[in-house]
């Protein structure tokens, strides 16, 4: 534990802390240091039961998660885990408060003086130090580059961090996010307004504080302005201001026996109509979970 908190873990948590192998079985390791005044609540663990139960036990029903903790547990949290048969199992550690003090002492900016300073804070995303490959990735979404570009990294590795810190390099104008469900549509707008503080935002959708009025849309491509929406708005919505004189009619088939000089005059066409009424030229486009666009042919157009 006071080997884990010399560097003091303020980031929001991915999963594990750490990872041991018995010879039979990995087991997954979560840290928490907290004041022994707070409760630690079932949702500061999501990842980590995600992780050991989704994925460890997956492959190892002898894979366990240990949880090594000073503060008070929230009750049905704790009851969970004392009835999970040895798939999470806990250990209270006394606290050392001068861990964190002495972490703050080092690192000063992290405490307001004139407030009372909460010991668990959590560290902004857009303050994060990146690591080496995380810097690499941001370098090449940097170099030029046209039509679309991947970045394919496993889970956990902060693939949104990058993508916010090389929209907050590159000033773009008009920032577009496109994600599978609401719930990441949202979670896209807040993460990426953090490193934004200063563009507006939309989300395009029809839950609250949403909007799929298209004269709404129109009026935030003459802003700097960070959109968000789901697929299936993104195809209801978004794509009028790309596509507006496309024939979804068409099947695949008949969109590739077309004569491809003339489909490029055409498509050329649309597109200089287009970025001269929106003025879309320093724009990107970015889809979340892209795996997802399978089956989705007219998205997949678009």
């Amino acid at each position: 534990m006071k080997k884990k908190n010399k560097y003091y873990n303020i980031i929001r948590e991915y999963g594990l802390d750490g990872i041991s192998f018995d010879g039979n079985a990995y087991h997954g390791i979560q840290s928490k240091l907290y004041n022994p005044k707070a409760y630690l609540t079932a949702s500061d663990l999501g990842t980590f039961c995600n992780v050991i139960s989704l994925r460890m036990r997956m492959k190892n029903q002898s894979s366990s998660g240990y949880l090594y903790h000073t503060g008070r547990l929230q009750l049905d949290l704790r009851d969970d885990i004392d009835n999970s048969q040895g798939q999470i199992i806990r250990h209270l550690l006394p606290y050392d408060e001068n861990i964190q003090n002495d972490f703050f002492q080092k690192n000063p900016h992290f405490i307001d003086q004139n407030k009372e300073t909460e010991i668990n804070c959590e560290l902004k995303e857009c303050e994060y130090t990146l690591r080496s490959y995380q810097k690499e990735a941001i370098n090449e979404l940097s170099k030029e580059w046209n039509g679309n570009k991947l970045l394919h990294l496993p889970c956990g590795t902060a693939k949104t961090v990058i993508f916010c810190n090389h929209v907050k390099e590159k000033s773009y104008k008009n920032i577009f996010i496109i994600s599978p469900l609401k719930i990441h549509v949202k979670q896209n707008l807040n993460r990426m307004k953090e490193f934004l503080p200063n563009y507006e935002t939309l989300l395009l959708d029809s839950d609250v504080n949403g909007s799929t009025e298209f004269e709404v849309l129109e009026e935030m491509l003459n802003k700097k302005s960070i959109i968000s929406t789901t697929f299936d708005s993104a195809q209801n919505v978004l794509k009028n201001i790309f596509i507006e004189e496309y024939d979804y009619e068409d099947d695949l088939d008949d969109l590739y026996e077309t004569d491809l000089e003339e489909d490029d005059k055409s498509i050329e066409s649309e597109e200089s109509s287009y970025e001269a009424k929106y003025d879309l030229s320093n724009s990107i486009l970015i889809v979340d979970e892209a795996h997802n666009l399978i089956n989705k042919d007219e998205l997949h157009r678009f």
